[in-house]
């Protein structure tokens, strides 16, 4: 999976934006830039299947509310107003998100400058680049409990005092720790939250303070982990990290993502569809010409045996029933005559117990009412009619077979039978 962050610069995003690619499918293919066109073009020939879009902690505003208990669209419209008295903008001018609600019933939520986010998803836009998720970089900083985790760095330090809590710094002097870390210090004392120790991170190429010095202004123990920044191969892009990229900003459905990525597949799919629906209408197209020759040969054959013949609708059945009219007229048995019927039909049921007990003949069709001694004879009867039904190529005749009827002591089973034209004659 190929995933794609951004570092949105504080102030002006135009071409200037630093960006890490990498794929954790192919170990060590990790691209680096800090310019959009570039992105662009790598983009366009090694799509990202997540794309991650960063917030500098200077333009982010963390922070704890009490919100009643109601729907997620009604949530949505109070969320303004439940900060407005800790900043000093119009309700308007900034997007708001909830993270979760902590056990003492407040819910942590996370602010940004509307006009800002817009910028940022506009430009980006412009670039063909449309996050999933944006996220503070206040929020990736590793934390563990009971510490808080500050980052130095010159573009500009924070703090994390927890999973959705912390602050922007500002520099502060090189020997004495940022004056708004004290200031958060003094508040945990007050409120019986010290945290246990301060966990001091810096970004590559900014010099690390005299942590000892630091330890003696805060009163609290100061532990150095060295250095990190937003791409560092560790930092997590966690499902808790409150996402900015909600209500009007949502990013519309990547349903047709992996669409570019099936397109050659889906050429030869369509191709080899092509060809099958070609070959069909040719093997169609031939199967019709073929019929259309054998039909009109059988009708030149029909009209030369029949010349007095007038309409010619389907030559084979016309010839079928002119073929046993003149074995009638010069004495000879058709195989739709009674007695070739009766000959086929004790012939294909020979060995059965079957009883006759009226038969009636009409026009080829031979009906028999037939006697048996219970109804098991009567299923195996019925079923030796049916499965000759089934032997076109084979049987003599063809039979319909009607419903079983029981009488006092014995069962009746009606067949009609018809010879076959397809059978074999014995």
């Amino acid at each position: 999976m190929s995933l794609l962050k951004i570092y949105l610069p504080d102030n002006n995003l135009d071409d200037a934006c630093e960006w890490q690619w990498s794929d954790a499918a192919r170990a060590g293919a990790t691209q680096r830039g800090n310019q959009l066109s570039a992105l662009t073009a790598l983009l366009n020939a090694a799509p990202a299947d997540e794309v991650i879009a960063i917030a500098p902690a200077s333009r982010v505003l963390l922070a704890r509310v009490t919100l009643p208990p109601v729907g997620a669209n009604k949530l949505r419209e109070l969320l303004p107003f439940a900060v407005e008295d800790k900043l000093l903008c119009e309700p308007d001018s900034i997007h708001i998100v909830a993270a979760n609600r902590a056990a003492d019933g407040d819910t942590a939520v996370a602010v940004i400058e509307k006009a800002w986010l817009t910028q940022a998803v506009l430009r980006l836009g412009r670039a063909g680049i449309k996050p999933d998720k944006l996220v503070a970089d206040i929020s990736l900083l590793p934390r563990e409990d009971h510490a808080w985790s500050v980052l130095l760095q010159k573009s500009g330090s924070f703090v994390r005092t927890g999973i959705h809590d912390g602050q922007s710094l500002d520099e502060g002097a090189a020997p004495t720790p940022p004056l708004a870390l004290a200031l958060a210090l003094d508040e945990a004392r007050a409120a019986g939250s010290l945290p246990q120790r301060i966990l001091l991170y810096h970004a590559p190429q900014t010099d690390l303070p005299d942590h000892a010095a630091w330890q003696q202004v805060l009163g609290v123990p100061v532990e150095v982990r060295g250095a990190w920044s937003w791409c560092s191969g560790d930092a997590p892009i966690g499902d808790t990290a409150p996402n900015f990229l909600q209500g009007e900003f949502a990013p519309a459905r990547k349903s047709n993502a992996w669409l570019p990525r099936l397109k050659p597949a889906l050429a030869v799919a369509a191709s080899i569809v092509a060809v099958h629906f070609l070959a069909s209408v040719i093997d169609w197209a031939r199967l019709s010409i073929e019929q259309t020759t054998l039909r009109d040969e059988m009708t030149q054959t029909f009209k030369a045996t029949f010349p007095e013949a007038r309409a010619v609708v389907d030559p084979l059945l016309q010839m079928r029933r002119n073929l046993g009219a003149l074995r009638r007229n010069h004495g000879a048995a058709d195989a739709g005559d009674l007695l070739p019927l009766l000959a086929a039909t004790s012939h294909e049921t020979g060995g059965m117990a079957i009883k006759v007990r009226s038969l009636h003949y009409e026009q080829d069709k031979l009906q028999l009412n037939l006697s048996l001694a219970d109804a098991a004879q009567a299923e195996a009867a019925r079923a030796r009619f049916t499965r000759l039904s089934g032997q076109s190529d084979k049987a003599a005749i063809k039979a319909e077979v009607g419903a079983i009827s029981p009488r006092a002591d014995w069962v009746e089973l009606g067949v009609t039978v018809q010879a076959n034209p397809g059978g074999v004659t014995r």
